[in-house]
This record gives structure tokens, sequence and C-alpha cells, in this order.
């Protein structure tokens, strides 16, 4: 009776699971891509990534097989299977550096391995992996249209390690441990100076010779401050209240300057932006942008240069 129920079962659920692929392993590698195009408009991935796969395995010598390795490699990003993708996608590089998918290949591959970055306070050795892979893509290809892609990513990346020197710093900061949070503060706007938390860094760096009564210090980091913002994007939200120095003490750090008015760093030790000096969010000169949320990356199936309503790019 047992073995009658395993078989049962066997029948039902396991060996629908393996049945081949539904197509005619005979096909040519053309048929193949068709097939394989069709169960990808369908969003029939793993028909479709068996088909790719057999032209991969059983027509490596077509002028297709990077076509197959692309879509392959998009594919797993979208079953979320990273290691997979980069693994797809480093040999597309390797085996076809000439292939027009080499540059995007290598932009999706830094990318497949960010998405296996750990969260901001744990190690981020994929992170620093993802920057590496993204810094050899500009070296090898500084002219491509993915170029934007690879700023934006490599900013993202900035941002996440320099998050988590700014989080230990921060912690030492509320404790009023000010020489501790200097010190973090510091290695991240050295390491990281034009990350998005560059400009909260040394904002709490002012703010900490404010707290220790320390108002020349805290005059000059606020000049820094506002030196900064006009680098990246200024950082408003979630700013913490200043420190409102006394007018005697402003007077100390500068005699000649007897109110805000006649001496705009006093106004500006407030922590605040002079409204003629304040800059749109939306301004950033060079390449120094501040990130939006990244949009998702490009899912398409078909390269860009591929025209509409066909099965695969044209062959010269």
């Amino acid at each position: 009776f047992r073995i009658a129920i395993t078989g049962i079962f066997l029948a039902l659920f396991v060996l629908p699971s393996c049945s081949p692929p539904d197509f005619d392993p005979d096909w040519t590698a053309e048929e193949l891509y068709d097939y394989g195009m069709e169960r990808l408009e369908q969003e029939d991935w793993l028909d479709a990534m068996d088909a790719f796969r057999a032209i991969t395995l059983s027509h490596s010598g077509n002028d297709i097989v990077d076509d197959a390795l692309y879509h392959q490699g998009q594919m797993h990003i979208e079953l979320k299977e990273y290691p997979l993708a980069v693994l797809v996608f480093r040999r597309l590089i390797s085996d076809f550096p000439q292939s027009p998918y080499s540059d995007e290949s290598q932009y999706q591959l830094a990318y497949a391995t960010f998405l296996q970055s750990n969260p901001p306070h744990l190690t981020q050795d994929k992170t620093f992996e993802a920057i590496r892979e993204l810094q050899y893509f500009l070296d090898v290809y500084p002219d491509s249209e993915w170029t934007e892609q690879v700023h934006e990513l490599l900013q993202e990346c900035f941002d996440k390690v320099a998050e988590k020197d700014y989080r230990i710093g921060n912690l030492y900061y509320k404790m009023k441990d000010w020489e501790a949070a200097r010190l973090y503060f510091g290695e991240l706007l050295e390491t990281y100076p034009m990350s998005n938390w560059a400009s909260r860094a040394q904002y709490e760096i002012a703010e900490s010779y404010a707290r220790e009564e320390k108002y020349s210090e805290a005059i000059e980091q606020f000049e820094i401050f506002i030196r900064l913002v006009r680098l990246v994007r200024p950082w408003i939200t979630g700013m913490p209240s200043p420190v409102r120095l006394p007018r005697t003490s402003l007077r100390r750090a500068n005699p000649r300057a007897a109110t805000h008015r006649e001496n705009p760093s006093a106004w500006r030790l407030r922590g605040n932006v002079r409204p003629d000096t304040h800059r749109p969010s939306g301004h950033c000169p060079g390449r120094c942008r501040s990130l939006r949320p990244r949009p998702a990356p490009v899912r398409s199936v078909r390269p860009p240069s591929t025209q509409a309503g066909a099965c695969h790019r044209p062959r010269g």
C-alpha cells in the first residue's frame, strides 16, 4: 500500500516537474531562440531559460549564443538568482568581448553583485566588489551609453558604505562623545567626500564643537559645511535643531561683527543656508548629483537596438 501511494505521488507531482522542455531537441539555434523569445513574452521564464540554455550548450558555435546568454542573465536577475546572473554575464564578457552586449553585461554583473550586498550595518564585501566592477566598466567602456547608470549605481554603492561609518559616528554623537564622533565623521569625509552622508557628517562635526562651546571651531566647520552643500545636494530633511549660540559668543569669535547681519558666518552658524546662496535641490554641478532611489534596471529582454517585433537582432 505504501509503495502504491509513493508511486502515485511521484506520478502526480515529481515526474511532471522533471519533464523535458516543450521543444524539439533537433531544432536549430534560430528556432530555439524564437521559441525562447515567445515564452519570454508570455513571462514563462523557466521554459525560456531552457531554450536559451539549449542554445549555449548545443549550438556553442552559433553567432546568437551571446544573445542567448544575455537573455539568460536577465532572467536570472528577474528570478532573483543573482549569483547565477553574475556567472552568466561574466561568461558573456569573457567569451564574447566584442559582443554589443558586453558593456551592458558588465553593468548588469556589477548590479547583480550589488543586489547580494548586506544591509549597511553589516559587512559590505559585496558592495566593494560591485564598486570594483563598476570602476572596471569606466576604464574599459568610457564612452558607453550605460555610463550614466554606472555613475548612479557607483554613487549608491559609496552611499551604502559611507552610511556605516556615519551610523557609528552618530552613535558617539548621541552619547556626547564628541572626539570619537568627529574621528569617524572625519574618516567618512576623507574616504567618501561626495557621498550623500558627507554633508550630515560635516554638519555634526560643526554642531559638536558648538555643543562644547568651542565657537571659533564651530564657525569654521559650519563654513566648510556651507561649501560642501554647494557641491552635493543639501541635506535638509531630518536635520537636528542646531545650538543657538549667545550673541556675546559670536562677538568673541569675530569681534568686528556685532550682529548676524554684519557677520554672515554667525548667521550660518545657526545651521541654516542663506536664501540668496541656497541652490535648488535639483541643481548639482558636474557628475556629483544626488541620488533619488535608483530606478529598476532595464528589464527588456531585447537590446535597445532591436526593433519592435523582431525575434533577434539582425545579423551582418
